[in-house]
């Protein structure tokens, strides 16, 4: 222990006695609010956010009076993930007006989407927020798999490509199109039968991968 952990803050005692407004002080020190802070009260800011979320519904009401404060997105994120993980209702309409003052912002419809999934709940749950996160959330899974089924495809391309049996290049350009249209429709949108023939004749890769 160096001298000057003798100065700091004991983190556990104020947890002990649920000392939200100092937790909440020492959590926005170390996020340089209202002033840039030194490493050791950034590292005591991790911890005393985690104890405000261990502490449970106490909090609720002082992270939600600070949200939104024009504090800067570090902040709000962090307010945001734990009032996600506190799980209490009534942070539902502040985390929904926190993101109208937004501007309705992109980067806080997946923060504040997701502290809603967790609180759970009829009025989290059918909210206009949540819904666009929900919908944002399927077309991005939709997308991931996508990607997936590109990469596969292009392996399965590679080996026919690199291992070319010695065939007419009518049965290459039958087995390629058939991977194709097993793994996505991505490639099979912009293969024509010439490509085909092109890859099996230069094999070349580079020209599926447009």
């Amino acid at each position: 222990m160096g001298i000057l952990d003798l100065f700091r803050p004991n983190l556990t005692k104020l947890e002990e006695r649920k000392d939200v407004v100092k937790l909440l002080r020492i959590f926005l020190k170390g996020k340089g609010w209202p002033k840039k802070a030194s490493w050791r009260a950034c590292r005591d800011s991790a911890i005393a956010i985690e104890a405000l979320v261990r502490i449970g519904e106490a909090s609720v009401v002082p992270l939600v009076d600070f949200l939104g404060r024009d504090s800067g997105p570090d902040i709000d994120t962090q307010i945001i993930d734990a009032l996600g993980g506190l799980r209490d209702s009534r942070a539902v309409r502040p985390l929904i007006a926190s993101w109208e003052r937004t501007g309705r912002d992109r980067f806080y419809l997946d923060r504040i989407g997701h502290a809603l999934e967790r609180i759970g709940g009829e009025e989290a749950l059918k909210s206009d927020l949540y819904l666009r996160y929900a919908e944002h959330q399927r077309l991005k899974d939709k997308q991931e798999k996508e990607r997936e089924r590109r990469k596969h495809a292009v392996k399965r391309i590679t080996v026919l490509v690199n291992k070319r049996p010695v065939q007419d290049e009518t049965e290459f350009v039958d087995q390629l199109l058939s991977t194709l249209k097993v793994h996505g429709n991505t490639y099979t949108a912009h293969l024509t039968k010439e490509t085909a023939i092109h890859v099996f004749e230069a094999g070349d890769l580079a020209s599926m991968r447009q």
